[in-house]
């Protein structure tokens, strides 16, 4: 339970699971709908589950139905700090970056710059403005990461095999845990469905001045970025 790595949540993350939190069924409350209006401050990792200590309830019991939930990714990123004994960043870069030779992959901060990194914008009024950061930009947990396309190649051919986790591992985060809608399951951090007579694995994500699509097909081995 989500409690056994945070005491501090209230009496509702007894009920709450790791599995429930990967597959979207945890109830927990989107941590946009924490923030209070005019915020200006980016938020931390931190951030979240202070929020996440500061609620009395969830959206529904957990377990009993599929919610999406970027506040559930936030909470897991820190329990693998708290797992591991390192900062996410640390984390990601020793398992997963360094083993694939991912050079030219790291994760967003509210200090430094990140050299060679493309820039996001945003229609305003007919004209293109830069803009590619929100209060929600550096939280880590449920996204962050810069990469190259060569890097992601790197990442996506890594997941047929067993360089990061065990086979079995990898067959359960590519396996049906949950349903967003009828023919479109969910894994852990990924959908799961039937397109072309093939199985697809696929998920999608924004934020201000981005938006990205990564599709799957196993079977075949083919993807697109």
């Amino acid at each position: 339970p989500l409690t056994k790595f945070f005491p501090s949540v209230p009496e509702f993350g007894k009920q709450i699971t790791i599995r429930q939190m990967l597959n979207h069924t945890s109830g927990l409350m989107g941590y946009a709908d924490f923030v209070p209006k005019g915020t200006v401050a980016p938020l931390q990792d931190t951030d979240v589950l202070r929020n996440v200590e500061k609620q009395d309830s969830t959206q529904f019991k957990p377990g009993s139905r599929f919610s999406y939930s970027n506040t559930a990714y936030v909470l897991l990123g820190l329990i693998v700090e708290k797992v591991s004994g390192l900062s996410f960043t640390d984390f990601v870069k020793q398992r997963i970056f360094r083993p694939l030779k991912m050079d030219a992959s790291t994760l967003n901060s509210i200090t430094g710059t990140i050299k060679n990194r493309a820039y996001g914008y945003n229609l305003i009024d007919g004209k293109l403005l830069k803009q590619d950061q929100s209060i929600y930009s550096y939280l880590l947990g449920d996204g962050g990461i810069y990469s190259s396309v060569k890097d992601f190649y790197k990442w996506d051919q890594a997941l047929y095999t067993g360089k990061l986790v065990k086979q079995s591992t990898l067959q359960e985060i590519f396996s049906p845990s949950s349903r967003e809608a009828p023919n479109l399951d969910y894994g852990f951090g990924w959908y799961i469905e039937n397109k072309n007579g093939t199985r697809r694995i696929s998920h999608s994500g924004g934020t201000t001045g981005f938006s990205s699509y990564y599709v799957r097909y196993p079977e075949i081995k083919f993807s697109v970025v």
